[in-house]
């Protein structure tokens, strides 16, 4: 703390505390889930968040109106959150590839270790002066523009409300260094001077806080690990084709419906459709549950909102299959196991996360097409959720398209928190394959784990253009 100090960490700390909601785990994740969602630049609405914190609609929503400083738009989707805005404010805050704004000058180091690695760059507000400097999901700074840099600070007196911007965030402001900060915070009474370092050791204690259910461990208490993800001694490697040939066959029979009904509709199989069908092939009422357990489906409200490969909710992978309506896939591998699976042509549209460019792949007969030619797909899986995730939040929200091997190694180096590795073309239909291509097939049983899938090795056969894989 600077000289300038009034109050000790601890006091601000207690401050802080007593000014925001306390939430309960579900709270937690819920919180951390509309901060990632509202990362992606659109608005979040409200099952989109009841979806990713794995907690009821209706839950959702009253909890998500409770708090306050929630800003919302005229379609019921949120569009500021407790620190991020998508509207253009001083503070912006640069996430994989897309320009998003921070609430005041502190907002940045603890969003940074819900959302992962931002670039950031504001101003003094006395001089004008630029200011950048990186803070990653572990909290450190980085590529500093001015090592002496500190902040201005207000100790909350009351609890955040919807003015919590005005109270607060008008008086938290970065400066270059302590003269500018000090003369800025002569003229406004209440604030004081407080240091980078301290000013991040409270963004990790609110952080823990208001999201410590839904915020990755400390990435400086665990070494990254450096083996690739192809180790098939890995429990999660099997995927959805092995985890159903270790369930009952009643079961195998009621997954293959849902998948069979998610596929001839485009949309979920609703609640009465699946005890109907459940009643038929003996199950009992706790069939659906049995699914999830096993890591099948996921379900949300009485309802399947995932049945691997299927997304019920829009996702950046979209499958069109000859004969079938359109459906969302859950992850790249998922787009790529669905023509396997159901044994049709068709398409897959999908988007770069890292910057939005566009990725095609199109299936006619045994060939595939890639546009761009040198698009490849990020395998990647968190490595800090807890034992009890099932692979929608593990797998499906890091195992993406990529229109570059460049744009993948960004987006793999902008979030220390994946365990990633880039697969081919080939080596990604192969494993999308062997992952889904089983699940219709009746009588047949799956028990064999998939073997070790070479790193990047090259497609079996190209066009002269290099844009054409051959299965």
């Amino acid at each position: 703390m600077t000289a300038q100090a009034t109050f000790s960490l601890d006091a601000i700390d207690a401050a802080l505390a007593a000014a925001g909601p306390s939430p309960d785990p579900d709270e937690q994740r819920l919180a951390a889930a509309v901060l990632r969602l509202l990362s992606a630049g659109e608005p979040v609405s409200i099952p989109a968040a009841a979806t990713a914190a794995r907690i009821p609609g209706p839950r959702a929503e009253a909890v998500l109106r409770s708090w306050p400083a929630v800003f919302w738009d005229g379609h019921d989707r949120v569009t500021g959150f407790w620190g991020l805005a998508l509207a253009e404010m001083p503070h912006q805050v640069r996430h994989a590839g897309r320009d998003l704004y921070a609430w005041c000058g502190w907002d940045p180091l603890f969003l940074a270790r819900v959302i992962g690695d931002l670039q950031v760059a504001t101003a003094d507000p006395v001089t004008g002066e630029a200011i950048a400097y990186r803070v990653g999901a572990d909290g450190v700074l980085t590529g500093a523009s001015h090592p002496d840099a500190v902040l201005s600070f207000l100790r909350p007196g009351r609890p955040w409300d919807g003015a919590v911007i005005a109270t607060f965030c008008h008086y938290v402001w970065h400066f270059t260094g302590p003269a500018t900060a000090q003369q800025w915070t002569a003229a406004h009474p209440g604030t004081f001077v407080i240091s980078l370092g301290d000013a991040a050791e409270l963004a990790r204690r609110h952080a823990t806080r208001a999201f410590g259910a839904g915020t990755p461990r400390d990435e400086t208490a665990r070494p990254r690990r450096d083996r690739t993800m192809t180790d098939q001694n890995e429990p999660w490697r099997g995927g959805s084709a092995e985890r159903q040939a270790c369930i009952p066959a009643p079961l195998r029979d009621l997954h293959r419906a849902i998948l069979r009904q998610f596929l001839q509709t485009g949309t979920p199989p609703t609640a009465a459709w699946i005890t109907g069908t459940a009643t038929a092939l003996g199950l009992d009422a706790t069939a659906l549950a049995d699914l999830e357990a096993a890591d099948l489906v996921r379900t949300a409200d009485g309802r399947v909102t995932v049945a691997y490969p299927f997304s019920g909710t829009p996702t950046r992978q979209r499958v069109e299959l000859v004969g079938f309506p359109g459906v969302y896939a859950m992850c790249a591998i998922d787009a790529l196991g669905l023509p396997a699976m159901a044994g049709r042509d068709g398409q897959i549209t999908a988007t770069d996360p890292y910057d939005d460019a566009p990725v095609q792949v199109l299936v006619r007969g045994r060939m595939w097409t890639w546009i761009p030619p040198g698009a490849v797909v990020v395998y990647g899986r968190t490595a800090d959720c807890g034992t009890d995730c099932g692979s929608w939040e593990v797998m499906c929200p890091h195992t993406t398209f990529h229109a570059s091997r460049d744009s993948a190694q960004a987006y793999l180096a902008a979030r220390p928190v994946i365990d990633g590795e880039i697969l081919s073309q080939q080596a990604a239909i192969d494993l999308g394959r062997r992952i889904f291509g089983p699940l219709l097939r009746a009588g047949r049983t799956h028990t064999a784990r998939p073997g070790r899938l070479p790193a990047d090795r090259p497609s079996a056969v190209h066009s002269p253009d290099k844009s054409t894989t051959f299965a």
